[in-house]
């Protein structure tokens, strides 16, 4: 309807005359009160109709498809008040990440007691759930009844995209490829000789771009086991053929980089004894015990386009990095991406850190920092996507190289410092004094902070760090995601600190608006989001503990 009425008034109505098959009957039924000859009076009477119609909302259109009349009979219990209260805290809170959070939570514990949503508290759930991901959406499903289920699934406010698909040995033989790469990757982390097994039966059978996307796969989640199988296919199905595919290349260069993680690989030992003459010792009184030399590109032997291609599978045209002038530097990163340091430190018979430190801090190895003052090591993207992407190899002592150098940028810190397990994230930031950063990035970077529980005396140290600075806060985001980090057991010093800002904004010497507008930032952004969170916390874990009683 509304379309043809914008074309009619963009044209004119002596150009476009107004259809009334378009227009409802309702609005039919009042323009025969209108004048038709006065053509511009009629349209914008017509408009004006349209107007009103739109924004009272359409005649309920009848149903025409099958009605499921049968009624099936529920077993399960509907949730008790105190959990619907509990969502009504949830579904208040300010932060979308933060709620989405405790909902998850919320869903767990009501799919653990085997119950399920009510009137009218599923319609808000449901409306919850519809613009978030399959997991949400899949919880959501298990939680209502099966009458309201069927009803939902009927008037289209629930679809089959709701329900996650099962992960299952039968999707790896007849599903598609994103279902068989799910189930291979989760049996890489539950029972990797199983996926072996499969891989080695299904492999002859496999496409060219099939198995491309399964090595990929593999790549995400490395396993020291899986050496065996693909040294298999590295020494014959992806061994360098002049006449070779774009996709055998690829493979390779894929195969590659997982081998070259693992010391026990024949090419992670071959490419050592070429890496080791790279490296020379200084002289004693240097604080540095190593220096890199970069190789000098040969005709023939190792360093070269030739051999890089062959075994690596690396493409000159499409390996380069942008931040590496030379084609020596480019392989050389390559290496120190992929092999661990350790394999580096047990092949020149020395440290990890030194050969940390030689990367970092090797005065030869330094260059500018873009759009900032000051110089880093030319392997900088190298390091971070180390600690990034493979937490087996990346060592607190690369994360502390990391923190000592780079602290002054958040968005960087984030990614090496949440690599690492819980305990030692907490270990490092009190170490390095880092409070107030680790406060910004689990405050602007939320969506990817991992599941912390911080102990009760680094909750209280960042509580203080931010009470000092209450003020920063008051143009910047809500605090309620450090309630999901926080020790819960922090409540009774999180009130200590609020009566002690109260009695400290009272007795400042400013006008009473300030002091106002100074307290209601404590309050609106810090004291109340925090505690609305770990009290939502606290209300589910007793909820728990009634299950397990």
């Amino acid at each position: 309807m509304w379309k043809h009425l914008v074309e009619t008034g963009f044209l004119g109505t002596d150009r476009k005359q107004i259809q009334k098959d378009q227009l409802p009957e309702q609005l039919l039924n009042q323009l025969e009160k209108v004048d038709e000859q006065d053509k511009e009076n009629h349209f914008l009477t017509l408009l004006s109709f349209a107007q009103y119609y739109n924004e009272s909302g359409e005649v309920a259109k009848k149903y025409e498809g099958e009605v499921l009349a049968e009624y099936m009979e529920e077993k399960r219990f509907e949730i008790p008040h105190s959990m619907q209260l509990i969502f009504s805290r949830i579904n208040n809170l300010d932060t979308s990440f933060t709620k989405t959070k405790l909902i998850h939570l919320w869903l767990d514990l009501i799919i653990k007691k085997e119950q399920v949503v009510g009137y009218p508290l599923f319609k808000d759930l449901i409306k919850f759930g519809e613009r978030k991901g399959v997991e949400i959406k899949d919880k959501i499903t298990k939680v209502l009844s099966r009458n309201t289920l069927k009803a939902c699934m009927q008037f289209h406010q629930v679809n089959n995209n709701w329900i996650a698909t099962p992960i299952s040995e039968e999707g790896w033989y007849t599903g598609k490829m994103a279902e068989r790469k799910s189930y291979l990757e989760y049996l890489l982390g539950q029972d990797i000789p199983k996926a072996i097994a499969l891989l080695e039966e299904a492999w002859p059978q496999e496409t060219l771009n099939n198995k491309v996307s399964l090595l990929n796969t593999i790549f995400e989640k490395p396993s020291e086991s899986l050496v065996p199988f693909l040294e298999k296919l590295y020494d014959n199905e992806y061994q360098f053929s002049e006449t070779e595919k774009e996709k055998q290349r690829e493979g390779r260069a894929i195969l590659s980089k997982i081998l070259l993680m693992f010391p026990s690989s024949k090419l992670s030992q071959e490419t050592l004894q070429q890496l080791v003459p790279c490296f020379t010792k200084r002289a004693l009184i240097s604080k540095l015990k190593w220096k890199l030399n970069f190789p000098k590109e040969q005709s023939d032997g190792f360093w070269n386009e030739k051999s890089m291609l062959q075994k690596y599978g690396l493409d000159i045209n499409g390996f380069m990095p942008h931040n590496h002038s030379t084609k020596e530097e480019g392989w050389m990163a390559y290496f120190i991406q992929y092999i661990p340091f350790q394999a580096f430190a047990d092949a020149l018979n020395t440290k990890e850190e030194h050969i940390i430190n030689c990367l970092f801090d090797s005065k030869e190895l330094q260059q500018k920092i873009k759009y900032a003052d000051g110089v880093e090591s030319m392997f900088i993207n190298e390091l971070t996507h180390k600690v990034r992407f493979y937490q087996a190899q990346s060592s607190v002592k690369l994360v502390q190289a990391f923190i000592e150098r780079r602290n002054h940028n958040d968005y960087e810190l984030k990614d090496i410092l949440f690599s690492l397990q819980p305990d030692e994230i907490e270990e490092l930031i009190v170490k390095n004094n880092i409070y107030r950063t680790s406060i910004n990035i689990m405050c602007n970077y939320s969506s990817e902070v991992p599941d912390l529980n911080f102990s009760y005396s680094l909750s209280k140290k960042l509580l203080q760090k931010i009470q000092r600075k209450s003020e920063d806060w008051r143009y910047g985001v809500s605090t309620d995601q450090l309630g999901l980090i926080l020790s819960k057991d922090i409540l009774g010093e999180l009130e200590i600190i609020n009566k002690k800002v109260e009695s400290m904004t009272l007795a400042k010497d400013m006008s009473h608006d300030a002091k106002e507008e100074d307290l209601q930032t404590w309050k609106n952004k810090i004291y109340i989001p925090i505690k609305e969170v770990i009290e939502i916390r606290t209300l589910l874990e007793e909820e728990e503990e009634l299950v397990t009683e």
